[in-house]
């Protein structure tokens, strides 16, 4: 997976979330479910979000900050959305306080609300008593939206149809 701790302290996490481009993107048909089957090669960039996480030892699930975005503090977020998935799979009931700096512009196509609910998923499991194996980031990631899954590989990464994707470095 990619390497997107920047700090960590007993109840601290600080984490890196890169935004993406798009390097190639065709439409490759219309779904039933009304979505667009896709082939796409992406990368990720050094341009990103950070999130600063803090665990807190009560039990009060997410509480996030968004500084200059504050419509995006809502329980609608990807990462609050994340963060809830978490909870629900690990079994742990302890709260989490997220500082979003945003450095991706909301809305831009660059992939800044799917890297920070991926970059959230890593946070929580650096704060949780037990960490959930890879293949359940995954799993999650792939919930939370289909371009999810790729923050959680290194490189380049193709994906067709409805997000599955393979990585080449």
């Amino acid at each position: 997976m990619i390497e997107r701790i920047k700090h960590r302290s007993k109840n601290t996490v600080e984490l890196f979330a890169p935004a993406k481009v798009n390097l190639f993107l065709a439409v490759t048909g219309k779904r039933e479910d009304g979505y667009h089957d896709l082939c796409t090669v992406l990368a990720k960039v050094s341009v990103g979000d950070t999130l600063e996480m803090k665990r807190r030892d009560k039990n009060g699930g997410v509480k996030l900050s968004c500084p200059g975005f504050e419509e995006l503090e809502t329980s609608d977020n990807l990462i609050s959305q994340a963060v809830d998935k978490w909870f629900q799979q690990s079994g742990e009931s302890w709260g989490v306080e997220i500082s979003l700096k945003k450095k991706i512009p909301p809305m831009s196509g660059l992939g800044g609300g799917s890297s920070d609910a991926v970059s959230a998923l890593l946070g929580m499991n650096e704060l949780g008593d037990d960490s959930l194996p890879e293949d359940m980031l995954y799993h999650l990631a792939s919930e939370i939206g289909s371009d999810c899954p790729s923050f959680l590989t290194r490189g380049f990464m193709f994906s067709r149809g409805e997000g599955r994707a393979g990585s080449f470095d």
